[in-house]
């Protein structure tokens, strides 16, 4: 494990050929394109903001072991850092980013002030987890980054050193298997593929209250 001030990184955490069963099974699956809320309230395509494809895999009997894994991953990570009251865990996302695909910055639970504001259960989320399903020379561009800054003007946002483009932990998360758990709240994006597919799986824990997330 490579530890972090607000991420943790197991490089390689799933085998190859787990890895591949994974992507035969997801590959099987008939994607969308991934949707976004509006201010509205409404689930929208807005491609400016979050571009790739996505597919759903249900908690069935030949994918138990990858939903038991994660859990035990994220429940061992969370009891040594964060100890978030977590109580479940979200169906795996299967997500292809393709060539001119990308997701800009943005965080997967809100700050507390709006979380207190807004009772959507879909704001539960806690921690965050995304497995590397395609290996480094699959895809070209398609960075995985994060930034500790809560904005600056014009909504640009430091990249945090660590995962500079080209720096050894970013080589390390293009890997196959390798797996990164952060809280929710913390600002991330990937950067557009210029080349290739990235596979990535991603999932959530959370529980019924996320008011003791002191972020």
């Amino acid at each position: 494990m490579i530890r972090n001030e607000y991420f943790r990184v197991f490089p390689e955490a799933i085998p190859s050929g787990f890895v591949d069963k994974i992507i035969a099974i997801g590959d099987q699956q008939k994607p969308s394109l991934a949707r976004v809320n509006s201010v509205a309230g409404l689930s929208v395509v807005d491609k400016e903001y979050r571009f790739c494809n996505i597919a759903r895999l249900a908690n069935e009997p030949d994918l138990d072991w990858l939903y038991i894994k994660l859990w035990e991953l994220i429940d061992e990570v969370n009891k040594k850092n964060w100890k978030f009251n977590i109580e479940k865990m979200s169906l795996v996302e299967y997500l292809t980013y393709l060539e001119g695909h990308n997701i800009n910055w943005h965080r997967d639970t809100l700050p507390l002030t709006a979380r207190k504001r807004n009772k959507d259960p879909s704001i539960d989320k806690l921690i965050s987890l995304s497995l590397q399903l395609s290996d480094h020379d699959e895809y070209e561009g398609g960075n995985f980054q994060f930034s500790n800054d809560m904005g600056l003007k014009e909504g640009k946002f430091p990249v945090i050193n660590e995962l500079a483009e080209n720096s050894e932990l970013a080589q390390q998360l293009r890997k196959k298997g390798s797996i990164v758990v952060f809280p929710s709240v913390l600002m991330h994006r990937v950067t557009k593929v210029t080349k290739g597919a990235r596979k990535v799986l991603v999932a959530w824990a959370g529980g019924n209250s996320v008011e003791n997330l002191d972020v």
